[in-house]
């Protein structure tokens, strides 16, 4: 979801939650998911707990197994053999940095919505109506 500028939100509280959807220039679903975001408990660390498996999975060796005989993968079963190894140390390191990349968006995201939502609040209107 694309987080607009604050001073959209600027609405008055007459006119109604359609009405403020419509001035603060979000489409209805973009409005939901805003309200979704701002309630959201999820931290940096949940995320990353989300996609800890995939790379526990990948450092042990685990995936390379079971993708080398379940799915006849030709790259797992070469990441079986130790100078395989490397090059699957070097793909776990990415996933690694993109898993902490993507933590660090939905804080980003999470502190923009809680951000509007409070500005909103204060103009007498919330994203969680």
């Amino acid at each position: 979801m694309g987080i607009r500028s604050a001073g959209s939100y600027a609405v008055k509280r007459k006119g109604g939650k359609q009405q403020a959807i419509a001035q603060s220039g979000l489409s209805e679903e973009e409005y939901q998911e805003a309200k979704r975001i701002a309630a959201s408990n999820k931290t940096w660390w949940d995320v990353i707990k989300e996609n800890a498996g995939d790379i526990i999975g990948d450092l042990i060796g685990y995936n390379d197994v079971r993708d080398c005989f379940t799915k006849l993968d030709l790259w797992a079963c070469a990441g079986l053999i130790p100078w395989g190894r490397l090059f699957k140390l070097a793909k776990s390191a990415y996933k690694i940095f993109e898993a902490v990349r993507a933590a660090d968006r939905w804080i980003e995201t999470l502190n923009a919505v809680r951000g509007l939502q409070s500005q909103r609040t204060a103009h007498g209107t919330s994203i969680n109506p």
